[in-house]
């Protein structure tokens, strides 16, 4: 594939360098999403290798790293061995590949296989361009997309960014340019085309030169591009776009390198830049088929375990008439609490469902003058629903205050606030407090707000304020199905959303819960008991084939992960329920306690003779801290998730890396239910999954580097310093212990019909074919296990099962 055109395309370059950029909204909405995105339509392999050779990237782990986990037991020889036969049929070839995946050496550090047409030009004009541009570029950017940092913004309010600007430039004192024939060019608002004809000169060469551009610093870029796209993003919208940036940058360039030449200097002419034709040279390599079978070895060495031990029979259960049922979401966090709420209080029950628990809307609270989305990122609601009649009463701190802003009383403020933030600061660092900027899950919405989740005839910006009787069914209806709760209700149903608290965390939006597009499942949680409460809901769920009994409660409850807290939302709570509900908050209560104690046992400064309850209260005090990196482990080693019945997983130990996806396909033999699962599960669980799979591989291309010397940007991104690029991606204390291994689905239900799911809709089958992420499914009837490969299913036993010989290795 090559860059250079005899004819520069302006639209066809802004499309494809946007398509490579990474694509991280505001840190408000850290939503995860695949880092590769822009080549999802390769199979991974061919993906890990393009973005290496385009990007300087590390896509996989090194050999080394491989080597290591062969040696400690992570990758299995037989896993390994029955990889390179699949692969090679010869004898003397499988040999071979042996020797090579444990002796070949790896070239030097990865870069960019392609020849810099940036570096030859700047080469050609004896200047550093990226030491000048960078930092100037970085600050007027910074300053125009500003969500609150500034005391005074120096930009007109519904300006766009150019036109700001010119109106900056002209009515300022100093200049934002060195050279005043710079400003008197940017007045006349030049082209993309035209600015590169003064710099590049070789029209062939545009297209690479502003891809280069532009690579330097992703993450501005990227970001830029969201904002344009998606304007929503930042709570203060913006006008901008890539290209009025990429015209000031290359403004930037023109006036750095005018400043050594003068204004009358030569842009370069073909011969000038001799070997600058090709852009990349993409043969395969041995390489990449060595790291390729590592990568693979290590995934199907927990897979085959994990499809080595699901149950070839199931055992008929009787039916049991149980005290509670809970539904939580299918996030990886929730297993092990499910897991101890089963053995806590057998008569209990537990199901999994996308966070959101199929009601998509946007949510404002009481005096907020924004709303913010409360669904799958993905999805485009067409809902509002509002918290009324409750103002969140917010722990105040002295040090927020605008006292500091005046001379005289900030001095005052400084001499006295100052010395005792001291003090506060050292105490904390031993007996961590609850802050007033902390964030708390249970501060989302109040405990005791109304929301307008009835429809009345109201509607803001185009969203209808609250749902229809019709529109409500419909939303407990497909949870109902598609979960398999259809009959034999329990007296109470809890439904458990989930977010985290935390303490200085830019990060706390990818904490919460992904299919509420990072926010705590709190007001969904109450929206659905709220539908599935009422009476002319039911009435039309009786119509549909689910009868709920009258003495039924759903209860709504939000399941703080960092602290391994539950708060209820029971004021309406029947008071001939509260004493059961009482009984059944300590049976959670005692499992929030063990499942504290598994934590733990992820935390090399915990000790692990220490108590359960000294456990939980130092877990809990995490979340307090000013100075803890990891308030907790989020989705770290995420590996897995399942769609189908409890039988199939609650023998298993998962050691949270999976997502739990409840589903009974007797009940859908259709697949209309597993159909709405998967448009869901394939794009948010396999976000989440990739994000951390190549935030591992490449902490600086991907990930963010360490969170230590992370500065909030404006409020809508973070960076190194202050001015440095944009670090999209997961911070190293969320992935140092991941080992990175691409997402299994392992789906309870007839090939068939999963077949015709992925067939009907080309985005999830990308998905699968091009293996982002890997599927299985069991057989309901034979309990046979199909894997996907190419267009198709095939049956798969797991190789414990049928290897009788080992090459020696």
């Amino acid at each position: 594939m090559t860059l250079n055109h005899d004819r520069f395309e302006e639209n066809e370059a802004l499309s494809l360098i946007k398509h490579f950029l990474p694509a991280q909204a505001a840190i408000k909405d850290f939503v995860h999403h695949n880092p590769l995105h822009a080549l999802q339509q390769e199979h991974f392999h061919d993906a890990c290798r393009q973005a290496s050779l385009w990007l300087g990237a590390k896509t996989y782990l090194s050999f080394e790293e491989y080597r290591k986990l062969y040696f400690n037991g992570k990758i299995s020889k037989d896993v390994l061995q029955h990889i390179v036969e699949r692969k090679y049929s010869d004898v003397a070839q499988q040999e071979q590949l042996l020797f090579q995946l444990f002796n070949y050496k790896d070239p030097s550090e990865i870069q960019p296989n392609f020849a810099s047409v940036r570096a030859a030009i700047e080469k050609f004009y004896g200047i550093n361009l990226r030491k000048y541009i960078q930092p100037r570029l970085y600050r007027i950017v910074a300053s125009y997309l500003d969500q609150g940092i500034h005391l005074e913004n120096i930009f007109p309010q519904e300006m766009d960014f150019f036109d700001a600007l010119i109106f900056l430039e002209s009515n300022s004192k100093l200049s934002l340019f060195e050279n005043r024939e710079t400003s008197k060019l940017m007045a006349q608002k030049p082209s993309i085309p035209a600015m590169l004809e003064k710099i590049v000169g070789v029209d062939a060469h545009f297209t690479q030169y502003l891809f280069e551009q532009q690579m330097t610093h992703p993450g501005w870029s990227g970001f830029v591009a969201v904002v344009e796209s998606t304007p929503k993003t930042l709570i203060e919208p913006k006008k901008i776009s890539l290209s009025e940036m990429i015209i000031f940058e290359l403004l930037l360039e023109w006036d750095a390198i005018s400043g050594v030449h003068g204004n009358e200097f030569r842009a370069p002419q073909a011969s000038d830049l001799p070997g600058y034709t090709h852009f990349l040279q993409d043969e395969p390599h041995e390489k990449w088929v060595l790291l390729s079978i590592w990568q693979e070895a290590l995934e199907w060495t927990y897979f085959d375990r994990i499809l080595g031990n699901l149950p070839k029979k199931l055992a008929v259960e009787s039916v049991q008439e149980k005290d509670f049922q809970a539904v939580f979401c299918i996030d990886d966090r929730c297993v092990s609490l499910r897991k101890h709420l089963a053995a806590v209080h057998p008569k209990s029950t537990s199901y999994g469902t996308p966070g959101f628990f199929g009601v998509e809307f946007y949510y404002q609270p009481y005096g907020a003058q924004q709303y913010t989305k409360s669904c799958p990122d993905p999805v485009n609601p067409n809902y509002l629903i509002r918290e009324l009649g409750q103002k969140k009463a917010h722990k105040r701190d002295a040090h927020f205050s605008n006292y500091s802003h005046s001379p005289v009383l900030g001095m005052v403020t400084s001499m006295t606030l100052g010395f005792w933030s001291i003090i506060k600061l050292a105490l904390g660092t031993f007996k961590p407090a609850d802050h007033a900027f902390a964030i708390r899950a249970t501060n989302h919405v109040h405990p005791n707000a109304d929301l307008t989740i009835d429809y009345t005839g109201e509607s803001a910006d185009g969203l209808q304020i609250g749902f229809t009787v019709e529109e409500m069914t419909t939303r407990v209806f497909n949870v109902l199905k598609s979960i398999g709760l259809t009959e034999n209700f329990a007296p109470i149903v809890y439904i458990v959303g989930h977010g985290a608290s935390s303490v200085n965390n830019p990060y706390y939006a990818g904490y919460d819960c992904g299919a509420c597009c990072g926010r705590p499942g709190s007001v969904n949680a109450r929206a659905f008991s709220y539908m599935a409460n009422k009476p002319e809901v039911r009435k039309a769920l009786n119509a549909r084939g689910i009868k709920i009994p009258e003495q039924t409660v759903f209860v709504a409850a939000l399941h703080d992960t960092t602290c391994d807290e539950i708060v209820y939302f029971d004021k309406d709570l029947p008071a001939e329920k509260r004493d059961a509900h009482a009984l059944y908050k300590t049976s959670f209560k005692e499992a929030l306690l063990r499942n504290a104690d598994e934590r733990a046992n992820r935390f090399d400064l915990i000790d692990q003779e220490l108590g359960a309850h000294k456990k939980h209260q130092l877990l809990a005090e995490k979340s307090k801290s000013l100075f803890e990196p990891r308030p907790e482990w989020n989705h770290t080693d995420n590996a897995l998730c399942i769609v189908g019945m409890p039988a199939v997983f609650e023998h298993l130990d998962l050691d949270k890396r999976a997502f739990l996806n409840s589903y009974d396909p007797s009940k859908d033999p259709d697949g209309s239910s597993l159909k709405m699962i998967l448009s869901a599960a394939i794009p948010v669980c396999g976000g989440i999954n990739l994000e951390y799979f190549f935030s591992r591989t490449d902490q600086q291309k991907y990930g963010a580097g360490t969170k230590l010397p992370h500065n909030v940007l404006g409020l809508f991104a973070v960076t190194n310093g202050v001015e440095d690029d944009l670090r999209p991606g997961l911070p190293s204390q969320m992935i140092e212990i991941h080992e990175p291994s691409r997402l299994l689905f392992i789906i309870e239900q007839k090939t068939s019909i999963i077949l015709e799911i992925l067939h009907e809709h080309p985005k999830l089958m990308e998905w699968v074919r091009n293996q982002w992420v890997l599927f299985t499914a069991i057989d309901p009837e034979t309990r046979k296990i199909y894997r996907f490969q190419g267009d198709g299913f095939e049956l798969y036993e797991p190789v414990a099962l049928h290897t009788e010989k080992s090459v020696a290795l």
